[in-house]
């Protein structure tokens, strides 16, 4: 789990990162990515309940994602605020291949 201060909690903060930062497109996910002052990766994973109606999917999914960027998070660039927000139900079959392609993405971005 990312410590406090590595995590995007606050609502301003969340409509910062809709607003201004850029977005891309991978799979099943939209994430979004804006540069911040902290000298620190920021994280969050948000899943709709329209996307997995059962709170167990939504967390589940969101664990795995978790884990696998923190397990990886000498790949992302530092400074960043990374916002990954969950399309459609295939998010649930989600395998770390597509994870991988998300680092992949963001890496690129440096």
């Amino acid at each position: 789990m990312f410590p406090k201060d590595q995590r995007i909690t606050k609502k301003e903060d969340f409509q910062n990162i809709y607003k201004n930062g850029k977005y891309y497109f991978v799979d099943c996910f939209k994430i979004f990515i804006l540069k911040n002052s902290f000298e620190k990766i920021r994280f969050s994973v948000v899943i709709s309940k329209k996307t997995l109606p059962l709170a167990t999917q939504r967390n589940s999914v969101k664990r795995k994602i978790r884990n696998f960027f923190h397990k990886n998070q000498a790949f992302l660039p530092k400074s960043t605020d990374i916002l990954i927000v969950a399309l459609n139900r295939n998010t649930l079959s989600s395998t770390n291949e597509d994870f991988q392609k998300i680092i992949s993405k963001i890496a690129s971005l440096k």
